[in-house]
């Protein structure tokens, strides 16, 4: 049989099959429309004598003008007739099967959606598959049966896949709901020994205020012991040779001697960087800058350098006004963020990379001696925020000495060789 035949065969199957679906779902629709709406039956009731199905509101206003059943005509009322709940399943099941009808069937020729166009991935009716949209890949048409299979190993593989995916997302979730649990355990220890430093850091800045709130008192009672001493002795007259004035010299020279017995409190300027295990202290650079660019009141320091760190700072005056401006210079070093601290002033995160200035603005603290022409700036620089990245620092440093040591030995030894050589040449020489 050619494939016309089939196509033709097909064609004339699925015409009987679409005439006998039609004829029966016409049937069943007849047997359940009421006879008095010619609708689809709502909410059934039948009549007791005849069986005959209503609509329940279409037989209540029939029999509210004739109380008669309008199919055998015997005497009927709203109370006896009877629910017909059968009616109602049979009726969903009917309209469903229509419903399906109407969707394996074509709109267009009104056959059944026997065939499968894989090009367009639409169902279609044999009349379909001559349409102009198809013609071009007829060869492309499959019976539904077939691509239903084709499609069904595809479904095969598509849920393999989903299922491996499905598996390997619990996995990650299992392990995200890990991480989030160890996060917050590490996050609860960290948090104590952070506290418990910070409680350490505190307690030490107050114990040593505390002792020099201690010296200060100490030095204050002494200080007015000296001053009242003092006072005494200017009004003390040692030119009057009198006992009275005697008894006063012998009392002053007492409470002196008592005053100069103690001895003051130690007293030292402190380290305000407390040595801790959470914090690197910073490095602090005082400069001096002296007759520099004078005439333009424009000051640049020396290469200041640093745990292979390489700074430059520049102090410059605005005209006429005693506003001092301060840049800071990374020549050497690692581009990052420090916090830089001028004089007493708070220190604040800026970004530093090779080679380019950072402006700290105008108006900062600095001491400058006009006779001398002499300015004094003191910077604190916050190199390495944690000690691990000082080490980082540090081992880099390192390395870079390491090499310049590899080279400076590369150099002697280059030199050795050539006076070895310069040696054996002389002494030749000399031997001729």
């Amino acid at each position: 049989m050619t494939s016309q035949e089939s196509s033709s065969a097909a064609m004339d199957s699925s015409d009987l099959n679409s005439s006998g679906s039609s004829k029966l779902a016409s049937t069943i629709n007849h047997l359940f429309e009421c006879c008095i709406c010619q609708q689809n039956l709502q909410d059934a009731h039948i009549c007791p004598r005849c069986s005959q199905p209503f609509c329940r509101k279409c037989i209540a206003g029939w029999l509210g003008n004739q109380p008669t059943c309008p199919q055998c005509r015997e005497l009927l009322t709203v109370e006896s007739l009877v629910k017909a709940r059968t009616f109602d399943q049979v009726q969903e099941v009917v309209s469903d099967f229509v419903a399906s009808e109407q969707r394996n069937r074509c709109l267009v020729h009104g056959k059944d959606l026997s065939l499968f166009c894989l090009v367009c991935e639409s169902c279609l009716c044999p009349g379909c598959m001559f349409a102009e949209e198809h013609v071009g890949h007829k060869d492309q048409v499959l019976l539904l049966e077939g691509a239903f299979e084709e499609f069904r190993c595809r479904f095969r593989e598509y849920f393999e896949l989903l299922k491996q995916r499905e598996e390997t997302l619990e996995m990650s979730l299992a392990t995200v709901k890990k991480n989030e649990r160890l996060l917050k355990e590490a996050q609860g220890r960290m948090s104590s020994i952070a506290r418990k430093m910070i409680d350490s850091i505190t307690g030490h800045y107050n114990e040593e205020i505390a002792r020099q709130s201690r010296n200060k008192e100490q030095l204050q009672v002494q200080e007015g012991k000296v001053a009242v001493l003092r006072s005494l002795a200017n009004s003390l007259n040692t030119n009057v040779t009198t006992v009275a004035a005697i008894n006063e010299v012998t009392e002053f020279q007492k409470l002196a001697g008592e005053l100069l017995k103690e001895k003051p409190p130690a007293v030292r300027v402190v380290d305000v960087h407390f040595k801790n295990s959470l914090i690197p202290s910073p490095i602090g650079l005082e400069l001096y800058l002296k007759n520099a660019r004078r005439h333009h009141r424009f000051y640049e320091s020396s290469q200041l350098t640093e745990s292979g760190f390489r700074w430059k700072v520049k102090v410059s005056a605005h005209q006429e006004t005693t506003a001092w401006s301060c840049s800071l210079l990374l020549e050497k070093g690692r581009p990052d963020t420090f916090w830089v601290a001028l004089g007493g002033s708070p220190a604040k995160p800026y970004r530093f990379e090779l080679g380019q200035w950072v402006d700290f603005g105008d108006d900062i603290p600095c001491v400058y001696d006009a006779e001398a022409d002499t300015l004094e700036v003191q910077l604190e620089i916050q190199q390495a925020r944690t000690y691990a990245a000082q080490c980082s620092q540090q081992q880099d440093y390192i390395a870079e000495l390491e090499a310049r040591i590899g080279r400076y030995e590369a150099v002697i030894g280059d030199i050795q060789r050539k006076a070895a050589c310069s040696l054996d040449e002389a002494g030749a020489a000399m031997e001729q």
